[in-house]
């Protein structure tokens, strides 16, 4: 069995083909299985803390959020959480959609739009490189284009982490 720690507060990898056959072995995989859980059920549960407080600022401008799009951006951000990138600022926009937004810097800006349809709008500024569009984003599976915006955004973070969602 092999566990590295690149940052033992925020990130984990492990080896999928596990070749321990002890009782030790066994504990051990399920001890790590737990782990992460904990950390992506952590995440979660703050990135559905920041949609409510969205939901809650923007109710009080009258903005309306459908059930639709809610869903769709949890798919959204539960596809996210297995990166270690930093989590989203989430805000509901004027037509209902779910902004998540990631403002580092002028030049350093990644922002998704989830609506109650199947595609994802994304727009990025990477230095001097405007990058926008839309993705077509199926439950479960992080669309090539979203996974090659996160690398560039976050290419710390999600080294390891791409290479585990090859198959999402």
């Amino acid at each position: 069995m092999i566990l590295a720690t690149l940052n033992p507060a925020t990130s984990y990898s492990y080896q999928l083909e596990d070749r321990s056959m002890s009782a030790l072995g066994g504990d051990l995989r399920e001890h790590i299985e737990q782990a992460r859980s904990s950390l992506v059920e952590h995440r979660l549960d703050e990135l559905c803390r920041r949609i409510v407080s969205a939901l809650h600022s923007a109710n009080e401008d009258g903005t309306v959020l459908s059930p639709e799009a809610w869903t769709r951006a949890i798919d959204v951000l539960r596809a996210l959480l297995p990166y270690d990138a930093p989590l989203p600022t989430v805000v509901i926009e004027s037509d209902g959609a779910v902004g998540l937004d990631w403002d580092e810097s002028a030049n350093r800006v990644l922002s998704l739009t989830v609506r109650d349809t199947p595609m994802v709008g994304y727009s990025a500024l990477l230095g001097a490189e405007p990058m926008y569009g839309r993705m077509e984003f199926s439950a479960g599976k992080v669309p090539e284009t979203l996974r090659f915006l996160l690398a560039r955004f976050f290419p710390r973070h999600t080294a390891h982490a791409a290479r585990r969602l090859g198959g999402r």
